[in-house]
């Protein structure tokens, strides 16, 4: 893949070409479900086995076209097969009680995979005509469910379809962390030793939302990992020292900027602007050396042109076209006429009056806390407590990247002061590069409100990436002298504070509360197995744990009021009362 003559098998290659295959396969499978619906054909258990039929095709093509070891075919296809079906099993084990889980990820999966076409209903009359949970209030969720990106839940609900188990399922943060590690290890790769190359993807891939959320319905970190993608694809088109097959790079990026505006509303905006830049860089570039290519710019143009139709109005159809026809704006709710703000309760008080900068500083310098209304307390930011990580869930609010963030940021900071400068000297097109990405971070970071919140500023890990990108690049290539120990004990430092401060998580997987909650549901399925019951949830933000029950055999009947002589379903999180209507 390095080139055409070079057949040896590498890591990089099967690491790449494996990453291909599971971007291509969700994009199949999404597409294929998507067309599907518009002849109101619904989710059936063969949807991802064609859809992972479809993509062998192109990836035989694409190995075959590009002259790369044929070995390589058969295990870039077994290999994410393994990786996906290893997964599934893995995720069982793990019982997702997460807010935004409970409040509308697992119903959406679920609805879809019991029939829900998005394309021509809403979810409530779905949920009225087929009598699914009858006399649940379905505008609860509705408006989640109907206008919010669908791709993360289409691919859930086709292997749901298949399992029947909806904890098993939660399987895209972990294929993604997987894509993302394989692409920036191929770039780096054509840069530095294998261990560096490995170090650097492994803090690239594993970030900590997407840690945080690894094993949750969360789409935040999905969105994380494809955005790092996007910018590592965009880079390696810019780098013109990277020998990776132009049709990859560009193949890639096209189906990556499928996936990552179908994620979520923010995903649109993220990859358009970082794009944008990108682009303007490549003109200015050509401009630069007054060999400017009309025919190249045309194509370029062409290629995001087709790539955001391609994103929008057909993948995207359910959620883009139809916010527009119904609502008259395709990010609706959460922009154009009668929008939601959702942020308004989600953050302390005092950021209400605060300006981006002020709710950013605060929130990367305070102590780690997800009570919404504690007013953020600045601390020694080379200090954590232990509280600090009791605060540790998947959309922790103040400090959501960790305890050691801001001694993370300051680090950075520091080494861009000695490292630009010799980056420059040594590297011009790499330090505008650098340059570039830093200030569309910063821009994003300042002009946007809420980049105080982890889960909506993925962006913002780039500073550190990139401070530790330039200091292992100054000290692959320069000479052995006071320079390079210095970008080499800097890089050091800041790989530590990274991988110390990623290790702090260990601390939530340790502690949390999974065996006793599947010991709740087993206690729960023994007490209620081969009875009909009735059930009313007091929080109307867990009507996930619905699909826990049926996935357990429990059959059951919802009520929308409160029931008199109830008990409580041996369950914390669900906080459901049930009555036996009968039982055998």
């Amino acid at each position: 893949m390095i080139s055409k003559e070079c057949k040896k098998l590498t890591l990089s290659d099967l690491l790449l070409y494996s990453s291909l295959f599971l971007l291509f396969n969700i994009l199949c499978v999404v597409l294929l479900t998507s067309v599907l619906w518009f002849f109101g054909i619904s989710i059936t258990s063969a949807h991802y086995i064609i859809g992972v039929v479809i993509t062998i095709l192109p990836q035989f093509v694409l190995i075959k076209r590009n002259g790369v070891n044929f070995s390589i075919f058969p295990l870039s296809v077994l290999i994410p097969l393994i990786f996906t079906a290893a997964m599934i099993f893995i995720s069982a084990q793990f019982f997702d009680y997460s807010f935004d889980s409970m409040a509308y990820h697992k119903m959406a999966i679920g609805l879809m995979a019991d029939g829900w076409n998005p394309v021509s209903e809403g979810s409530s009359e779905f949920i009225s005509v087929m009598n699914i949970f009858p006399d649940m209030n379905p505008d609860v969720q509705a408006l989640w469910l109907d206008h919010y990106a669908k791709l993360p839940w289409i691919f859930s609900a086709t292997l749901y379809k298949i399992v029947g188990n909806i904890e098993a399922v939660k399987i895209l943060p972990a294929i993604m962390v997987f894509v993302t590690f394989s692409f920036t290890y191929a770039y780096t790769k054509t840069k530095w030793a294998a261990p560096l190359s490995l170090l650097f993807s492994f803090a690239a891939a594993l970030t900590p939302v997407v840690f945080t959320q690894f094993f949750t319905f969360y789409i935040d970190g999905i969105l994380a990992s494809s955005l790092t993608v996007l910018v590592i694809l965009l880079v390696m088109i810019t780098d013109g020292k990277c020998h990776i097959e132009k049709s990859i790079k560009w193949i890639s990026l096209f189906i990556i900027i499928a996936i990552i505006t179908n994620i979520k509303f923010t995903g649109l905006a993220y990859a358009a602007v970082f794009s944008l830049v990108f682009y303007i860089f490549w003109l200015a570039c050509d401009l630069a050396k007054k060999r400017f290519n009309k025919s190249k710019t045309i194509k370029i143009t062409a290629f995001f042109a087709i790539a955001v139709v391609f994103s929008l109005c057909i993948v995207g159809y359910s959620t883009y076209v139809k916010n527009t026809i119904e609502h008259g704006f395709p990010l609706y709710p959460l922009m154009g006429e009668n929008s939601v703000d959702i942020m308004k309760s989600n953050q302390p008080d005092s950021f209400a009056v605060r300006s981006p900068k002020g709710k950013l500083f605060l929130s990367t310098f305070s102590e780690c806390s997800n009570k919404v209304k504690d007013e953020p307390k600045i601390k020694n930011p080379f200090t954590f407590t232990k509280k600090e990580l009791d605060h540790y869930c998947a959309d922790t609010r103040i400090s959501g990247f960790g305890v050691l963030y801001g001694a993370i940021i300051i680090i950075s900071a520091v080494s861009f002061v000695f490292s630009l400068p010799f980056l420059y000297y040594k590297n011009k097109k790499m330090f505008l590069i650098v340059l570039m990405l830093l200030l569309t971070t910063s821009a994003l970071l300042l002009l946007i409100s809420d980049s105080w919140w982890a889960r909506y500023s993925p962006h913002y890990y780039f500073i550190p990436l990139t401070a530790l990108f330039v200091l292992i690049d100054i000290a692959v290539n320069r000479p052995k002298n006071i320079i390079k120990f210095i970008s080499s004990s800097s890089a050091l430092i800041l790989a530590g504070f990274i991988l110390f401060n990623l290790g702090t998580y260990f601390y939530k997987y340790i502690t949390m509360e999974n065996d006793f909650l599947y010991e709740q549901l087993d206690e729960t399925k023994n007490k209620l197995s081969g009875k009909s019951i009735e059930l009313y949830i007091n929080n109307r933000y867990y009507v996930g744990v619905l699909y826990n029950l049926r996935d357990f055999g429990i059959d059951f009947y919802v009520s929308r009021t409160e029931l008199p002589n109830s008990e409580k379903i041996p369950l914390e999180c669900s906080n459901i009362t049930y009555r036996i209507i009968n039982q055998d």
